[in-house]
């Protein structure tokens, strides 16, 4: 009676859980694991299934507990159960052996990432993918800049080249035909062509053969730069320093004995005194020369700062960085940086070398001492000369000059104002609309409107006579 009574409740059981069995089967141990149905086992036919088997990573409840370990599941159906090594079992595309995508993750699951899948730059763009890792600009999608460079990395440079060979690419040139035309440029009188690309074309100077369009003074020489290219100097010359060698010139800038131009190629000449190697300039592209006491500082193509000549004071060793003019006085120089602000190197015996903060648009050096104009158009002045030179003048420029004992500039309604000494008439300034004006040792030159030179001061070389 009970084993009528236990088969039967077997057979209600089984059938109660859907699965009617023999109640004999349940007694047996199929699989030979030495556990039958009845004791607990969960699948007779498997004899590595049984109650407290070793879970093995299978997927299978081996040890009959009623589910799989937690670890042996695949919730993202790439066929790989995280306990046999998949490191994200919530992305389809990472598991052992799986290929290395281009994200920045361990996608075949060996423990580590793949060199080329970090972001160096910090752009936000995988090394796989950023065709320059180590510079921030450069990435897929980023926008493309004026450089010369792919900074999209779509394989393609457009719009970026130097057809004319005058350094300014055709996304900043605004001719790039003609190597005369650049931003910023120099407007040549009376050619009809727009050579700075602001717009204008030969502003500031009217259609003249015989007008000037550049004037540099230096101790008791000057020289000026007519519509031609050609340098014209005179004063002193017991040196060379007013002879000039022949070409074709963009720019001047002159020293105490020596001088200085930029020729169309970009190339530097320089002539006059030369004991401190100040008439010897590098080889190389310049923009913009100054010359000082016994040294020459010229900006190069790349926008940072060369000097060359006497250091005593440090001079001419320049700092690191991006500037947009240098300017020299008698043993300091000063430079305008990209960003407005000023730096200044050199003897700073009386401050010169100290500028003020702010930012500024123009500087300029002079014997111990230095002025820049201000974003407002003020002047703001340091150091220390002998007069009121160095003591900031009244008003706002358009542009400015300081040389020693002497400072002038040419207001922003055209006309000329001075200060320092007035023991040789520096004191007198011609009238007129000028757009042009340098000041060199107690004298100073300036070119009107009409592109003709007014010099004016201290004469005892004929520095004051211009042709």
């Amino acid at each position: 009676m009970r084993i009528v009574r236990e088969s039967l409740t077997l057979f209600v059981l089984v059938s109660v859980m859907g699965c009617p069995v023999d109640p004999d089967d349940s007694m047996a141990d199929a699989d030979d694991d030495g556990w039958t149905i009845m004791d607990g086992d969960c699948d007779d036919t498997d004899p590595t299934v049984f109650p407290d088997a070793d879970e093995i990573c299978d997927g299978l409840d081996t040890d009959c507990s009623g589910a799989p370990a937690a670890n042996e599941v695949d919730s993202d159906g790439d066929g790989i159960l995280i306990c046999a090594g998949d490191c994200d079992d919530s992305d389809p595309e990472t598991y052992p052996g799986a290929e290395e995508s281009c994200d920045g993750k361990d996608t075949d699951c060996d423990g580590e990432i793949p060199a080329d899948e970090s972001d160096g730059d910090g752009d936000g763009s995988w090394g796989c993918e950023d065709c320059d890792d180590a510079d921030p600009e450069r990435y897929p999608g980023a926008p493309e800049l004026c450089d010369g460079i792919d900074n999209d990395c779509d394989g393609e440079i457009t719009d970026e080249t130097d057809s004319d060979g005058d350094g300014y690419l055709s996304c900043e040139d605004c001719d790039d035909e003609n190597p005369t035309v650049w931003e910023p440029g120099w407007e040549v009188n009376g050619d009809g062509i727009d050579n700075d690309c602001d717009g204008d074309v030969d502003e500031g100077f009217v259609s003249s053969a015989a007008g000037w369009v550049d004037v540099s003074a230096g101790s008791g020489h000057a020289c000026a730069l007519d519509a031609a290219g050609a340098v014209t100097c005179w004063g002193n010359d017991d040196e060379g320093q007013a002879s000039p060698p022949a070409g074709t010139y963009r720019s001047l800038g002159l020293g105490g004995v020596h001088s200085c131009g930029i020729l169309v190629d970009g190339t530097m000449a320089c002539w006059g005194r030369d004991g401190h190697g100040q008439s010897t300039p590098p080889a190389g592209e310049f923009i913009q020369v100054d010359g000082g006491g016994e040294f020459t500082c010229g900006l190069a193509l790349d926008d940072s700062v060369h000097c060359w000549g006497r250091n005593d004071n440090g001079q001419t060793s320049p700092p690191l960085g991006v500037f947009l003019q240098v300017a020299t006085g008698g043993r300091h120089t000063c430079g305008l940086l990209d960003d407005g602000t000023l730096l200044c190197w050199g003897d700073d015996g009386d401050d010169q070398s100290s500028p003020p903060l702010g930012t500024f648009t123009s500087v300029t050096g002079g014997a111990d001492y230095s002025c820049a104009i201000r974003s407002d158009e003020t002047v703001n002045c340091w150091g220390d000369g002998l007069f009121d030179e160095a003591d900031d003048p009244a008003g706002t420029f358009a542009a400015y000059s300081v040389g020693q004992n002497l400072a002038c500039g040419i207001t922003t309604s055209g006309e000329l104002a001075c200060k320092g000494n007035d023991y040789s008439g520096q004191g007198y300034v011609p009238g007129g609309e000028f757009v042009k004006i340098s000041t060199g040792m107690g004298y100073a030159c300036a070119i009107d409107s009409m592109g003709t030179i007014e010099c004016w001061g201290y004469n005892a070389d004929g520095q004051c006579e211009p042709p």
